[in-house]
């Protein structure tokens, strides 16, 4: 009448271990990337080399700091060209 049934083991409740994060390790600091070396110099390199033209743009932000007329400013800045 009765069928003996075969029972497993209960089965065991497994917690899983919470893998902790592993600590990350400290990057190598980056090399600053060097500036590539043009043919061509800057404009402020440029406006340097020649020593008038050092003389009239220091001119310039001395009268332009103090507020100097604009027409002043332009007339100087076109003399820089």
């Amino acid at each position: 009448m009765y069928q003996s049934y075969e029972t497993a083991p209960p089965q065991q409740k497994t917690e899983r271990k919470r893998e902790e994060p592993k600590p990350e390790e400290p990057q190598p600091l980056q090399k600053p990337v060097e500036k590539e070396e043009t043919d061509q110099p800057s404009l402020l390199d440029t406006l340097l080399k020649d020593n008038e033209r050092s003389l009239i743009l220091i001119l310039l932000l001395i009268l332009y700091s103090d507020g100097a007329d604009s027409t002043l400013l332009l007339a100087l800045m076109y003399l820089i060209i």
